[in-house]
């Protein structure tokens, strides 16, 4: 959608209508976006999701995540265990989401054009 253009239906249903509709420029121009995550960008990595559905091979963005979060704990341990523990959970939540998103490659985990039935590539 172009920022002058009002936005009055949900995205989904935007989407939608311009899949059926034919319009797929439009339709990819709000994928191309990010019109279409339930995530902000930032928040995808942390939960496995590093290609933001829209690349085909995301695995090492969502592993470079995981290292940097249990290389963290490392550092705190002498410190704090607590603290380093809790970021060691992060690394454990962030890597068990990384096989339930699909590493947020395009048509796995929560792509959300799967639910609207648009097929891949």
């Amino acid at each position: 959608m172009s920022e002058g253009q009002k936005q009055t239906k949900p995205y989904f249903q935007v989407y939608k209508s311009y899949i059926e509709a034919g319009q797929l420029e439009e339709a990819q121009a709000m994928y191309e976006n990010g019109e279409l995550n339930k995530r902000r960008a930032g928040f995808l990595l942390m939960h496995g999701e590093g290609g933001g559905y829209k690349e085909t091979v995301a695995a090492s963005k969502n592993a470079a995540v995981t290292n940097m979060f249990v290389n963290r704990a490392i550092g705190e341990w002498r410190g704090s265990k607590k603290k380093s523990l809790s970021t060691l959970s992060d690394a454990l939540h962030q890597s068990a989401d990384r096989g339930s998103h699909g590493e947020g490659n395009e048509f796995t985990g929560h792509d959300t054009r799967i639910g609207m039935g648009v097929k891949g590539k």
